[in-house]
């Protein structure tokens, strides 16, 4: 099994901060859960940052730490607007085919 030194740990940090854009912040885990009274399923974010601080932002974007929260504010304003052109919705065909995907892998599971 590998050892990883401390240099490279830290390294791989750095590289993943820088990759990100957040100043200093990156995603060290994500989480899925279900909400104990209702049994919605949930899930979450945990950042850590490069001095040791360690935040979680929610599925909503909510975040525990205001400076991430800004960050991750002005990454979202940043981001281009999806063009017309190129529509984010599925096509009646493609709807179809999931359909038939779908209705092919419950017979599969109920033999």
């Amino acid at each position: 099994m590998a050892r990883f030194t401390p240099e490279q740990i830290e390294g791989r940090r750095q590289w993943m901060a820088e990759a990100e854009g957040l100043g200093g912040w990156y995603t060290s885990a994500l989480y899925d859960g279900q909400d104990a009274t209702t049994g919605e399923p949930l899930s979450w974010y945990e950042y850590s940052h490069l001095d040791g601080r360690k935040a979680t932002v929610s599925e909503g974007g909510q975040a525990t730490d205001p400076e991430l929260q800004n960050l991750l504010a002005e990454k979202r304003r940043a981001m281009p607007l999806p063009s017309p052109e190129a529509p984010w919705w599925l096509s009646p065909i493609e709807v179809f085919r999931a359909l038939l995907g779908w209705l092919a892998a419950s017979r599969a599971k109920s033999r």
